[in-house]
């Protein structure tokens, strides 16, 4: 169940990026995405408490599991294929990566003790209910922010209507 989980999350993070039209808002969400990851990441190193000799397999992993970037060549491919096709190239390339993920999540797992495993089993794939309601906390956020921009003094086009004359 949690495989179909990482899965899920990964074709759905390849098909935002790829489909994604805009370059600044590419790069915007690029790098959100990583300090996020690195965010995970860094919480996932502390609580799993690595010993020193789990270091290099620690770095290895962290290398081949990186989210995947946001590929210009592979939109504009996608922007000339049909809606089946490109879901099926979509899941071509998630695949790919999935599989290199899986090989990087396994070989540094089986570096673990058996008390890191089940910490990292807990940490690594939350349920999808928590993935909804980051997803949502996420977008009521940028919500607030993007409605807070619009009555600000800076940007006369928008008002609010209990400035206005």
């Amino acid at each position: 169940m949690k495989l179909n989980k990482i899965i899920l999350v990964g074709l759905m993070t390849l098909g935002a990026l790829a489909l994604n039209t805009s370059a600044h808002a590419d790069d915007k969400m690029g790098e959100k995405m990583e300090r996020f990851h690195q965010a995970q990441m860094d919480r996932l190193k502390t609580k799993l408490k690595l010993e020193q000799n789990q270091m290099a397999a620690w770095d290895t992993f962290l290398q081949k599991s990186k989210p995947p970037v946001h590929d210009q060549n592979l939109k504009a491919e996608l922007d000339k294929l049909s809606t089946p096709d490109r879901m099926k190239k979509l899941q071509e390339v998630g695949n790919a990566h999935f599989t290199a993920h899986y090989e990087a999540v396994s070989a540094f797992y089986s570096t673990l003790s058996a008390e890191q495993k089940k910490t990292f089993d807990v940490e690594f794939a939350p349920s999808a209910q928590e993935m909804r309601n980051k997803f949502a906390n996420r977008m009521n956020k940028n919500m607030d922010k993007k409605m807070a921009h619009e009555k600000t003094p800076h940007n006369p086009a928008k008002k609010d209507a209990s400035t206005a004359p």
